[in-house]
């Protein structure tokens, strides 16, 4: 793999991955700050979190900027969650009680059904 990146057989490569962007905006900020001073490498968006259009216009703005998508079935704060992207009537099975993606993920694993989650 090192040697496809273009480095020597036996270089040792540090890369640095910056989580869950769109979740707020000072780890947007943080993380596009990382990203343009070469610290971070690559980083994820969390596409159902409210600081999303943010971070998507930095995605438009920077198309060589290593972005991809954090896929994203749990929200598992307790005082900050989110829900789906589509409509929840649209995925029932996805959702707690509350109306918001499961905290956790056994809890999301024997909930999810793939026929009922689409609607």
């Amino acid at each position: 793999m090192v040697e496809r990146l273009g480095y020597p057989r036996d270089a040792k490569l540090l890369i640095v991955h910056a989580d869950d962007l769109g979740a707020a905006h000072s780890i947007n900020t943080a993380s596009i700050k990382g990203l343009e001073s070469g610290l971070v490498s690559s980083a994820s968006i969390m596409i159902p979190c409210p600081w999303l259009p943010e971070i998507a216009a930095y995605a438009r703005a920077h198309p060589e900027a290593d972005l991809g998508l954090h896929l994203t079935l749990t929200s598992e704060w307790k005082s900050y969650r989110w829900g789906p992207v589509l409509g929840k009537d649209r995925v029932p099975s996805l959702l707690d009680s509350s109306g918001y993606l499961y905290p956790l993920e056994d809890e999301a694993a024997s909930h999810i059904d793939a026929k009922r989650g689409r609607g």
